[in-house]
């Protein structure tokens, strides 16, 4: 985490509120806060990789982003395409629009 990063401010926020705490709970607490407050359809991919540090959750975080955005400027820039919305089991309410 570089120095001006939301995670290492939140960790410090973490840290200040709960400072009766160990450092290692310190860490899980700003990933689950940090989890807890991305977009809905990005979290619940995230939380199906469960992942156990902070890189692993911004890494998950920003790859699910990235294909999100392809998808979006796939259907735009080739709408006629039929697209099919299919609802994960595992993630209700989040609907990746698959195209086949």
């Amino acid at each position: 985490m570089g120095l001006d990063s939301p995670g290492l401010q939140l960790l410090l926020l973490v840290r200040a509120a709960n400072s009766d705490q160990d450092p290692a709970s310190h860490k899980d607490r700003v990933l689950e806060e940090f989890v807890a407050r991305l977009r809905p359809d990005i979290r619940c991919y995230v939380k199906l990789d469960n992942p156990a540090t902070s890189e692993q959750v911004v890494a998950k975080a920003q790859m699910v982003e990235q294909l999100l955005a392809e998808a979006t400027a796939d259907r735009l820039i080739r709408p006629s395409l039929p697209t099919h919305a299919i609802e994960s089991s595992h993630c209700p309410g989040a609907n990746p629009v698959v195209e086949f």
